[in-house]
């Protein structure tokens, strides 16, 4: 098993050696950057400094509520998990509250790979541009769900229901909202 990592690691130095002439080169550098996202030339593409902003569009920024169609304003730089797909708050009383009886483990292997997966995004230069929701979450979004599918039998069907068909509309009109300003993109 170590060898076939070991294969890809040189693969992938050899590969970028071939294209930049640098094997720790990856075309990063190459990239004409929006105006935006000029301090990644100076802080770099992995930053601590990073880490409040990606945290509030991760964690915190909601969704705006109006009152004509769309009926909710998402923030092109993203929002937070929880108010595009209001399931995921169930999994704040499972870590708060402890209230699954059943073994925890598998509960934990989840959330631990999530939670290391986080680290490699959190402290990332950019939020993922243009997007509905959060871009970089959706390696996460897996684990969360099996978490839930292992407690979920412990909270309310109404309160599962509810929190269920809010994720649905939020992400059908997130959707909507994506073709809308696709062509002003020009994708």
């Amino acid at each position: 098993m170590s060898g076939i990592i070991l294969l890809n690691i040189f693969l992938y130095f050899f590969y970028n050696y071939i294209r930049f002439n640098n094997p720790l080169e990856t075309g990063q550098s190459y990239i004409i950057e929006n105006p935006h996202f000029e301090i990644k030339k100076i802080l770099g593409s992995f930053n601590l400094k990073y880490l409040f902003h990606n945290s509030y569009y991760f964690l915190i920024n909601p969704l705006k509520l109006r009152f004509s169609y769309p009926y909710i304003s998402p923030d092109p730089q993203g929002n937070s998990i929880f108010f595009t797909s209001p399931l995921f708050f169930l999994l704040f009383g499972i870590i708060a509250n402890g209230k699954s009886n059943k073994n925890r483990s598998f509960l934990y292997i989840c959330l631990f790979t999530a939670g290391f997966i986080i680290l490699s995004f959190i402290f990332y230069s950019s939020t993922g541009w243009i997007q509905f929701g959060y871009r970089y979450a959706l390696g996460i979004i897996p684990f969360l769900i099996l978490a839930l599918a292992w407690v979920i039998g412990d909270y309310s069907k109404i309160i599962v229901m509810t929190l269920f068909i809010l994720s649905v509309i939020f992400n059908t009109i997130g959707a909507f909202w994506m073709l809308q300003i696709n062509s002003l993109l020009n994708y």
